[in-house]
């Protein structure tokens, strides 16, 4: 009991030094903002008596420390500052939008948590076969489409196709409470079945290491459900809601794209707006409860699993020493695994396409042929022609050059940062990481891709800005995950190489959904230049009148993440002989 009540503590202490360093870190957004934070923060019209007023408002004049402390204050009494374009007060904003984002929320977390439970569920039927995995390759598949790419369709088919949902508006709970709920329900599923999908093995490795012993990389299920399917059903919707949570970074990005995908005016969409816009007293607001929310709810989830390892422990599970193995080593076993030669396929296949884009390429991306505009996919298009009759399957290849270069230079960064911040401590297991650890839980409080569309923000649009972007977003998690891994029982030690080489490819997937995420919100890459998420986005309007020019640039995000996410995943598997949970 005395070691539980020290270690509430001690997390409660770190949650405390996170959320303040998380707020020194969002005062000081405008004064790195280009301009400074006169510019940031008074907005336009730059008028000479507009700007005295706000400095004296936010005392410029004062030293830096004053200025924090009146931050702060103004902050706990409700004075967020007022927005550089609408000016209106930015709490007012919050308070309309935030109450529709949370139950959106709500909604998501509901149906996830019930997907992912009926997946792990169904995953390990039949309970008298041992659990080896069922249910990753769908989980794998899920992992590699982007959030907003699956809105889109399921937009498409249940709104224009179907005609199920409204095509437009919003209604408001509190005038038409059910025509509200089905606005919901849509963007809820399309978030909720991509992330019941991925949390399904999990939950599954979850409810196996928990039922009975494991031997062989397999779990026994003849003791599973002593009793009844009630209780495994229970068991597996606690699972499935705490690894849910786990993925909360993730979550909360996705949440964002199904507001701005359905037109939801909620606080997704008020983010969104202030990234692009560069609102930066709308920006700080937004951060201020995002990465708050999600500190908090970080520590109460990481509380929650050390609580169940050390029951796990005390059960002591049966563990064996040297488990055979289910692939030849080396080199060779890795590339006969099914999922590593099929990933490697795509992505070889994507590498020279993109090398050799002038000969593949039946024209050249920015050639426009007005005769044509909106072809279905023919003999002479293939994959169709936009709005300016320039060829899609051109503009998909040559949009694929950039993609590899941006994501390409943002893993390799994300990698040598994340092994700079989480492998080099390793080597000084007590001080390094005890130092290491509190810096890396502070990055990890922003999700990637709010992380991401916050430098872009500081830094503008273009490929290097795209790249230091991605590799800020990246490097977190990645960090985290070297400095944390054990390395074959020995504390003191170096990461493998086939650890590395399976983060570099995870973020390499990674990198490539968020490129397309970023140019599919309009602050990636400049808008001549073809990408795959910018094009998505151009030729969304268009989407009932010709679906191909919206179907083959999503799929190729969907082909190139998934090529380098089943890689990662064999390569995972060769070096790491412990299931991951």
């Amino acid at each position: 009991m005395r070691a539980l009540a020290f270690d509430l503590l001690k997390r409660a202490l770190s949650l405390l030094l996170i959320l303040l360093a998380v707020l020194t870190i969002i005062f000081t957004i405008p004064y790195v903002a280009p301009g400074g934070p006169e510019r940031a923060l008074i907005g336009w019209p730059y008028t000479a008596e507009r700007a005295s007023s706000l400095r004296l408002h936010y005392g410029f004049e004062r030293p830096l420390y004053e200025q924090y402390g009146m931050w702060l204050r103004n902050g706990l009494a409700g004075e967020w500052g007022r927005s550089k374009f609408t000016g209106r007060p930015v709490i007012r904003e919050v308070e309309f939008t935030l109450p529709l984002t949370l139950k959106l929320l709500a909604e998501i977390v509901v149906l996830a948590t019930l997907i992912g439970a009926l997946f792990a569920v169904a995953a390990i039927y039949p309970w008298y076969r041992p659990y080896s995995g069922r249910g990753q390759g769908l989980g794998t598949l899920a992992a590699g489409l982007p959030d907003f790419y699956f809105g889109i369709l399921l937009k498409f088919f249940f709104v224009w196709h179907l005609e199920w949902f409204p095509v437009g508006g919003f209604a408001f709970f509190a005038e038409r409470p059910w025509q509200a709920y089905r606005q919901l329900l849509l963007p809820a599923l399309s978030v909720a079945i991509l992330y019941g999908i991925i949390i399904g093995p999990r939950v599954a490795a979850r409810l196996a290491m928990a039922a009975g012993v494991r031997d062989h990389g397999a779990f026994e299920f003849t003791q599973v459900a002593p009793g009844g399917m009630r209780k495994l059903f229970a068991r597996a919707l606690g699972h499935s809601l705490i690894v849910l949570l786990q993925s909360g970074a993730l979550l909360l990005g996705s949440l964002l794209l199904a507001e701005k995908i359905f037109s939801i005016p909620g606080f997704g969409d008020f983010g969104i707006e202030a990234f692009v816009r560069r609102d930066y007293p709308k920006i700080q607001a937004f951060l201020l409860i995002i990465v708050g929310a999600y500190a908090v709810i970080r520590t109460v989830v990481n509380g929650i699993e050390a609580a169940r390892e050390r029951r796990l422990r005390r059960r002591g599970p049966l563990l064996l020493d040297e488990p055979p193995r289910k692939s030849a080593p080396g080199l060779g076993g890795l590339i006969m695994q099914d999922g590593f030669f099929l990933g490697a396929v795509l992505v070889m296949a994507l590498i020279a396409s993109t090398a050799f884009a002038g000969y593949i390429a039946p024209y050249l991306p920015d050639e426009v042929h007005m005769k044509d505009r909106l072809q279905p996919p023919t003999t002479q298009y293939w994959m169709g022609s936009d709005l300016l009759g320039r060829d899609i399957l051109s503009r998909v290849i040559y949009g694929g050059r950039h993609a590899l270069i941006v994501a390409g230079a943002s893993a390799t960064g994300a990698v040598l940062l994340g092994f700079v911040f989480g492998g080099l401590p390793r080597l000084a297991p007590r001080r390094g990481v005890a130092l290491m650890t509190p810096f890396v839980q502070v990055l990890e409080a922003f999700p990637a891709l709010i992380l991401s569309l916050l430098m872009m923000t500081l830094l503008g649009q273009g490929h290097w800005q795209e790249s230091v972007a991605l590799t800020a977003g990246l490097t977190p998690a990645i960090a985290a995950t070297f400095l944390h891994c054990e390395g074959e029982g020995r504390v003191r030690t170096l990461l493998p190489a086939g650890f590395i080489a399976a983060a570099w490819l995870n973020a390499f997937g990674l990198a490539i959904i968020l490129e397309a995420t970023l140019n599919f919100l309009d602050i990636g890459l400049l808008p001549l230049i073809p990408s795959w998420g910018g094009d998505l986005k151009a030729n969304l309007p268009y989407l009932h009148v010709n679906p191909a020019i919206v179907l083959f640039p999503g799929m190729a995000v969907v082909v190139s993440a998934l090529g380098f996410n089943l890689m990662a995943q064999s390569v995972r598997k060769q070096a790491v002989s412990q299931p991951s949970i």
